[in-house]
C-alpha cells in the first residue's frame, strides 16, 4: 500500500487520502482496507472512512480513496448512513 496523493480539508478537518493497493487475490474489503489505512497513519480505525476502491479490469491493483476525520461526533455530521446501518441504528 502506497500514499498517491495526500490532501488538508480544513474546513471540513479531515484528509483526502489516495492509496494504490496491491492485492493477489479478490478486492479487499472495506473493512479490511481501514484497518490498513490506520495502522500505515497510525490514525483510529473509527475516523477512517473509506470512500471508493476503483479496480480496473483484470489488474490486481486499485485506487482507494479514503477520509481521515480529526473527531467522530464532526465525522458522524458530514458521513452519509447507508441504509443497513441506520436499521440497525432502530433496533
Amino acid at each position: 500500500m502506497q500514499i498517491l496523493d495526500q490532501r488538508e480539508e480544513k474546513l471540513l478537518q479531515r484528509k483526502k487520502v489516495l492509496f494504490k493497493v496491491d492485492f493477489e487475490k479478490t478486492t479487499p474489503k472495506k473493512e479490511d482496507l481501514k484497518k490498513q489505512i490506520s495502522e500505515k497513519l497510525k490514525v483510529d480505525p473509527e475516523l477512517v472512512v473509506v470512500e471508493k476502491i476503483h479496480q480496473g479490469f483484470g489488474t490486481r491493483t486499485a485506487e482507494v480513496h479514503a477520509l481521515i476525520y480529526s473527531d467522530k461526533n464532526l465525522m458522524k455530521k458530514i458521513e452519509v448512513r447507508n441504509k443497513k446501518v441506520k436499521k440497525e441504528e432502530k433496533k
